[in-house]
């Protein structure tokens, strides 16, 4: 088990949501399917045959939200026979489970059928089966919290229900949770019952509680927060937990509902990133990773693993979470910049890759000595990589720290303009245009001639490029392209875009300079 709160919500609205109806961008609904007409699969909703009206309903659904919506009543209609006389328990379940489609994808709804499909919600949530209740529990979200909450009670009882599976009252709570918020004020009877749950004798649905509290987090008021923090907080003390998933996530909802993370919860988390234990880090790093920079009291944790830590991809994510993390209130952590040069060392090149992607940004946060250090170990870098790419962002790596651009860095993103691969070509345009004016005089002819490469994305990188370069000279060439007709529609549609970037910086410039001679 893992600390993903929305993961588990989007799983529980999965289970509502699920079919194959879409509101957005469906075909037209079918004339036939099977060879029978929607009137004829219609009038199977209504078969004696129990199996045949299933198939009927869930037919409804191959008919489009409209379609489906107009046989509502008609499904309702047999649902509504259980009250008086039991219908069969499939037909309860498929029957209540089209029904929630329908009225999930169909925009603002009948009151009248609402109010209908409520009162099946709520006959079926004290159903005697299971898989009805639970069906039934899920199914009344649908209806949006407003109404659901009319029944909140009935969805506490199959949270609480201790009769049945602990599966029933996991889903229950889930339930619980996707109705619990009306107008951003979260339902007086939720925290309790959340709380409640942390004393449950599966693991699954305590996880459950700890993960809804997160959720809810934002909305809940402050009394509530502070009570749940307390609850964990002492099943924490009374060792009630011995699962390290559970204790991870216990720490990790403190940590959400204080705002802040307090230094002890931090560093229960941070131990786990040591665990021979993949799932155990994974969910550790996650919880971190949560926190950016607020959490940069287990940074030396952080950046252990993403040195030392046999798994690459584990490596990775250090490197990633530690980025997170890296730049506060107060700028970037003094530790980051070290932790950069060696990841360049890394044996994956991804890894190398983000570091050299980061060293750029993280100037602002060197001083004059770490610049020094920074720049001889790119340079040292460049000597041994063989990577095109990594050779490129080394060299815009370098003139984004020295702050400054040179002949020396932009010609070997020039020379990979005739690269045999199309990325490495796109990326060496990209990194040129970057570099902004100042390469002009060493790349601009390369630039120009790339406009006529047989990949089309390199020539309109190529004119997306010149404007960047500041390569006025250029605007003639770029006005016979967008007359050419015989030219491609996509590097005549760039060739006219990039005029309109000229006119735009050429607006801003005299503008600058009317500015300037105002304040002389």
């Amino acid at each position: 088990m893992s600390f993903r709160f929305v993961t588990m919500l989007a799983l529980f609205a999965a289970l509502i949501f699920s079919t194959m109806l879409n509101a957005q961008a469906v075909p037209p609904p079918p004339a036939e399917i099977n060879g029978k007409s929607y009137e004829a699969w219609k009038k199977d909703i209504k078969n004696q045959d129990p199996s045949r009206r299933i198939v009927g309903m869930q037919t409804m659904l191959a008919f489009g939200v409209d379609k489906a919506y107009d046989a509502l009543p008609d499904i309702i209609g047999e649902l509504k026979k259980h009250k008086n006389n039991p219908i069969d328990m499939s037909v309860r379940v498929n029957g209540m489970a089209v029904m929630t489609t329908i009225l999930a994808n169909k925009k603002k709804p009948d009151e009248k059928i609402v109010d209908e499909a409520f009162a099946i919600y709520k006959m079926f949530l004290k159903d005697e089966q299971v898989l009805v209740k639970t069906r039934a529990a899920q199914g009344i979200a649908c209806l949006g919290p407003a109404k659901a909450q009319e029944a909140i009670t009935d969805v506490i009882a199959v949270a609480r229900n201790t009769s049945h599976t602990y599966q029933m009252r996991k889903d229950g709570l889930l339930a619980l949770t996707a109705i619990a918020v009306d107008n951003k004020v979260v339902h007086a009877k939720v925290p309790g019952e959340l709380r409640f749950a942390l004393d449950d004798s599966a693991s699954e649905v305590r996880m459950t509680a700890l993960n809804s509290m997160v959720v809810l987090n934002h909305f809940l008021a402050k009394d509530d927060k502070a009570a749940c923090i307390d609850k964990i907080t002492g099943r924490l003390k009374a060792k009630k937990e011995d699962d390290p998933a559970m204790l991870i996530a216990g720490h990790g909802t403190i940590m959400s509902l204080s705002g802040d993370p307090p230094a002890a919860n931090l560093a229960a988390v941070a131990k786990y990133l040591h665990e021979k234990d993949l799932l155990l880090r994974t969910q550790a790093l996650g919880v971190i990773n949560l926190f950016g920079p607020k959490a940069q009291g287990a940074i030396d944790d952080i950046i252990a693993v993403a040195e030392k830590h046999p798994s690459d991809e584990f490596r990775k994510s250090a490197l990633d979470t530690l980025l997170k993390m890296a730049y506060d209130k107060n700028g970037l952590h003094p530790k980051v910049p070290a932790a950069l040069r060696n990841a360049l060392d890394d044996k994956v090149p991804e890894i190398r890759l983000t570091a050299l992607q980061a060293i750029g940004p993280a100037k602002v946060g060197l001083d004059k000595a770490e610049r020094k250090l920074t720049i001889g170990k790119l340079n040292a870098f460049l000597a041994a990589e063989k990577e095109p790419m990594l050779q490129m962002w080394a060299h815009a790596a370098i003139m984004t720290v020295a702050e400054q651009v040179t002949k020396d860095h932009v010609e070997p993103l020039v020379t990979m303009l005739g690269h045999k691969e199309v990325p490495v070509r796109l990326q060496a345009l990209q990194l040129i245009a970057l570099c902004g004016k100042d390469a002009k005089p060493f790349a601009l002819n390369a630039v120009v001639a790339l406009i006529k490469d047989p990949e089309l994305t390199v020539g309109v990188a190529a004119i997306d490029a010149l404007p960047r370069l500041r390569a006025f000279e250029t605007t003639d060439m770029l006005k016979k392209i967008v007359a050419d007709k015989d030219a491609d529609p996509a590097l005549r549609e760039a060739a006219q875009e990039s005029l309109d970037d000229f006119d735009d910086i050429m607006t801003l410039e005299r503008k600058k300079d009317k500015s300037d001679k105002k304040d002389k």
